[in-house]
């Protein structure tokens, strides 16, 4: 055990925009049409760093317990729910692994499963 070396660990730094980046940014969202202002919108946002505090803002107003990655998770677990492909869901959240399925598939596993056996031995849907 005293040969043994600690790991060593990698941090990447996420890099942030320079003024001119959000500038270019910005004018790629120019015009009238819905998605042109649509993607002003949401790009300002994030931007202001106001997500969480709107959604969880609003999320205390209804009493549900709301975060954003909540969303993220819902995506995943409908489209599951709803017959879609495991490799189909990896590729639009952008995951190279499985076990990334794996741990957002699990939320609601056991009803999906459920309604599966349902749909498959009882023939109801």
């Amino acid at each position: 055990m005293t040969r043994l070396r600690a790991p060593k660990v990698t941090v990447t730094a996420v890099p942030v925009f320079t003024s001119g980046e959000l500038s270019e940014l910005a004018k790629t969202c120019q015009g009238r049409s819905f998605a042109a202002r649509r993607d002003a919108a949401i790009i300002a946002v994030f931007t202001a760093t106001g997500i969480y505090q709107v959604v969880a803002r609003r999320g205390r107003q209804c009493g549900v317990s709301v975060y954003p990655h909540r969303f993220r998770h819902h995506f995943s677990h409908t489209w599951l729910d709803r017959g879609g492909a495991e490799g189909d869901l990896m590729e639009l959240n952008g995951w190279s692994s499985p076990l990334m399925l794996r741990l957002y598939g699990a939320s609601a596993r056991s009803a999906r499963a459920r309604r599966t056996y349902d749909r498959i031995m009882t023939g109801r849907p």
